[in-house]
């Protein structure tokens, strides 16, 4: 295994580059305005074909899981950078597809494309790869599918999108988050899932006829 962290672009606002915006071709695009990001132990990977998020589909789950399984023995840990309006959602399904995960899966976003002097997206993402590299930093392992926005880690299948222009644009309702990232990476190990003792694998087994329903008073059953 490599003493690296594995980024895995499949689309976004924090790859985007350029004047008109436009996906980033590679990895030395996205970091041309930030040379720091070349000191960190990191190999790339990139989607032929980049997404806006709004279209991640089941079929785009089931590649991007495959991804991680075929990379799975030789990482650290897991960067992936996604458009934050189905963050959520693909964080969730990957959180149920990677199966005895013991290692960070960390997803990330922008509010702001990376090549904008205010953007969110250099600390969003140098924060993830402190995450996922963990004792490269002396960061406690963290074997979970998670968000990292901002400041905060949060367990991906309790997360959601509630701010599209805030830079705090995800929370988590249900679940406190797993770390704070100040001055100090504060992780909270009491709320970390245990390290799996069963071998790692990809559960495959989507089923896209699902619907869901919000219920709500007065809604008439039929």
């Amino acid at each position: 295994m490599k003493d690296k962290i594995l980024i895995i672009n499949t689309g976004g606002t924090i790859g985007m580059v350029g004047k008109p915006l436009r996906p980033a071709y590679n990895w030395q695009e996205i970091t041309a305005e930030y040379p720091i990001l070349e000191q960190f132990p990191t190999d790339y990977y990139q989607f032929e074909t980049l997404i806006d998020s709004s279209d991640a589909t089941p079929d785009f789950w089931l590649y991007l899981a495959q991804v991680i399984e075929n990379h799975y023995d030789y990482y650290l840990g897991f960067v992936i950078l996604h458009g934050t309006d189905t963050m959520a959602y693909t964080g969730s399904m990957l959180s149920y597809m990677l199966k005895n995960l013991g290692k960070p899966v960390i997803l990330t976003g922008a509010q702001s494309p990376m090549v904008y002097p205010r953007s969110d997206g250099l600390q969003n993402l140098i924060n993830s790869i402190y995450l996922a590299g963990h004792k490269l930093f002396n960061i406690p392992l963290i074997p979970e599918v998670c968000i990292c926005f901002r400041d905060t880690l949060l367990r991906a299948n309790r997360s959601k999108k509630t701010d599209s222009n805030n830079y705090y644009g995800f929370s988590s309702p249900n679940y406190y988050p797993l770390a704070e990232l100040g001055s100090e990476i504060k992780v909270q190990k009491d709320r970390i899932l245990p390290l799996p003792e069963e071998k790692f694998y990809v559960d495959k087994s989507l089923d896209p006829d699902v619907i869901m329903l919000e219920l709500f008073p007065g809604m008439q059953p039929k």
